[in-house]
């Protein structure tokens, strides 16, 4: 029934062809079918004379003929566009018809292939079928156009099938067939269009698409392809500038790279006089530099915290030498945040608003990291003068986004700044700010937007963290503490790693508080015996041996507070009669709970456990 269906499907497309074509076109079916359903052969309309244009007609039937104003969308194999992009050479165009309403358009497959899907989705290949956007003008109402296009058409996918096909072909056919010399600014306008497009391309894969990974495949061909090209200095650029977000900061090998391409910018800028550019490089220089001494800076206030867990071994050292380094920081900071204050203020000097725009969203950016770096080791009065600055820097920020619609794109990092302000000052509006920007991000189909808007709203849903003592933090406050310290110092991450380092590390952070166990019967005795290495480094005496006693029980020794308790339990807690719940008030300085006489004694004559 289906087949039937199709064959009177097909019958019919045939037939509106046939109906359409113009009179001097011969179509002839080839005896196999390959996709390729008629051969057509052009002939003069007043001599009758076989001219040099050929193509092939691709026709495809349809009782589901999707159409807007300006296209149809019509799926096909895959398979068929591998066919006709590498093996065959001359023109083929695709006609897809309405059986039903004898309507009918085509398209250019080769050319669709080269310049849409090679340049907008350069993964199709990977695809089993793909939507093909055909404009509906395309009829047979003007067989000039269609003829024209087949002639031009020839050599171009000759080109595709024995050269090397790339997307420069847009320009290469262009330009190749007639004289070069003649051509050569229009090769060089070309050249540039290319790489604009790509460039744009590569923007949109971000933007709407959240493809960062062909996104910088973009930037890197423009890149690679602009390189010492004194003719696209401003592709180049702008490759440069779409590559630099790649870079993670924090990795030593890739900040070298970073810079380095930083600096090409800066200087390829000065090279050729164009100076906004040059104060953008510049700041982006300042910009990244700050962010690194502010990752050094928080290293620091984290280590000098640990002087907080008591006495170790490391307390006089972090004393005599984290109080000169975060000054020594701050100095260096003061001196990056004027230099880039004053570049900022050239660029109003010189007119330069959209680039003064850029500049002031990095200054925005850094002065609202500073605070949060700062923020748990800093009191309410020097956090209090750091938000009113921020608070007048997003005021500037937002006046000049609205001096033109032009600007608009900064209302991104407009509503991300009133955001995370507006959490850090403790203003629950930031919730309302934060739905705005998913809005924003949604009306304008930006998914790269709106999944960092998702993301930010998640990460400001959890309470911010002030400063506390460590009495007072709670388990994954302490666990989060710990957890950075110790990757600052050792580089060790408890959470991922496998080594017996991190495993010991891990129980030692998951035990220094007792609570959880001790909370249970105000009869528990606890001692920690002797610890590792980390028990003096860290103040972590809690990465040994752990031993639980009631006067009431027994007593029980194992490596984790967890288990040794749940053994515990299960052999002298599950009937006592004894049990008394408390709510145990714990002591960072006091790392064993031995009250009885006999607890003592025992500890005593077993140091193995003590």
């Amino acid at each position: 029934m289906k087949r039937t269906k199709q064959h009177r499907i097909d019958a019919s497309a045939k037939a509106i062809l046939m109906k359409n074509a113009p009179k001097n076109w011969s179509l002839a079916e080839p005896s196999e079918d390959y996709g390729n359903d008629y051969f057509v052969k052009v002939f003069d309309k007043d001599t009758d004379e076989a001219t040099k244009i050929s193509f092939i007609i691709q026709l495809k039937g349809t009782e589901d003929y999707k159409k807007d104003e300006k296209h149809v969308k019509f799926s096909i194999s895959t398979d068929y566009l591998k066919y006709y992009y590498y093996k065959v050479d001359m023109p083929v165009f695709l006609v897809v018809v309405d059986t039903i309403n004898e309507e009918y358009c085509w398209l250019f497959i080769q050319k669709y292939i080269n310049e849409e899907l090679n340049v907008k989705k350069p993964n199709w290949k990977s695809q089993q079928t793909i939507t093909l956007y055909i404009p509906i003008e395309n009829t047979f109402s003007n067989p000039q156009i269609i003829e024209q296009t087949a002639a031009e058409g020839s050599q171009y996918c000759n080109f595709l099938v024995n050269g090397t096909p790339t997307q420069e072909f847009i320009w290469k056919v262009k330009n190749i067939i007639d004289n070069p010399l003649e051509k050569s600014k229009d090769l060089k306008e070309q050249y540039s269009k290319i790489f604009e497009a790509e460039t744009k391309v590569a923007f949109e894969f971000i933007h709407n698409q959240n493809d960062p990974d062909n996104a910088k495949k973009h930037f890197q061909s423009v890149y690679d392809k602009t390189k010492d090209d004194e003719d696209n200095v401003m592709a180049h650029l702008n490759s440069i500038i779409g590559l630099i977000p790649f870079f993670n900061l924090l990795n030593e090998d890739e900040a070298e790279k970073l810079f380095k391409y930083v600096q090409e910018g800066e200087i390829l800028s000065k090279e050729n006089d164009i100076k906004y550019l040059q104060h953008y490089f510049y700041g982006l220089r300042l910009e990244k530099l700050c962010f690194i001494l502010q990752n050094q800076l928080q290293d620091v206030l984290i280590t000098q915290k640990i002087g907080i867990l008591g006495d170790t071994i490391l307390t006089p050292i972090i004393l005599k030498t984290t109080n000169p380094d975060i000054e020594k920081i701050f100095n260096v900071l003061r001196r990056l945040y004027n230099d880039f204050s004053t570049n900022l203020m050239k660029t109003f000097d010189e007119n330069e608003l959209y680039i003064s725009l850029e500049l002031f969203r990095m200054l925005i950016g850094m002065q609202l990291h500073h605070v949060q770096v700062i923020y748990k080791y800093t009191d309410e009065n020097t956090q209090k003068a750091v938000f009113n600055q921020i608070n007048q820097l997003i005021s500037i920020f937002k006046k000049l986004i609205n001096f033109t619609s032009e600007f608009e794109i900064f209302k991104y990092d407009l509503l991300t700044f009133e955001t995370t302000y507006l959490y850090l000052i403790g203003d629950e509006t930031y919730n309302e700010t934060v739905e705005e920007y998913i809005d924003f991000a949604k009306e304008n189909k930006s998914q790269y937007h709106i999944e960092r808007a998702e993301s930010l709203k998640e990460k400001l849903s959890k309470p911010l963290n002030r400063h506390k003592d460590i009495s007072e933090m709670s388990d994954d406050e302490l666990h989060d503490l710990l957890k950075t310290l110790i990757w600052t110092i050792e580089k060790i991450d408890i959470d991922v790693d496998e080594s017996d380092e991190a495993i010991v590390l891990k129980r030692a952070v998951r035990d220094l508080n007792p609570k959880r166990v001790l909370d249970n019967c105000k009869n528990l005795e606890l001692h920690y015996g002797h610890g590792g290495p980390y028990a003096k480094f860290f103040g972590l005496a809690s990465d040994g041996l752990k031993t639980i006693y009631c006067k009431h029980g027994g007593i029980i020794t194992n490596w984790n507070l967890d288990d040794v308790y749940d053994e515990f339990y299960n052999k002298y807690c599950k009937e006592c009669e004894h049990k008394i719940k408390q709510d145990f008030k714990w002591d960072p300085d006091k790392l064993s709970y031995v009250k009885s006489k006999k607890f003592k004694e025992i500890l005593d004559k077993n140091p193995f456990i003590k």
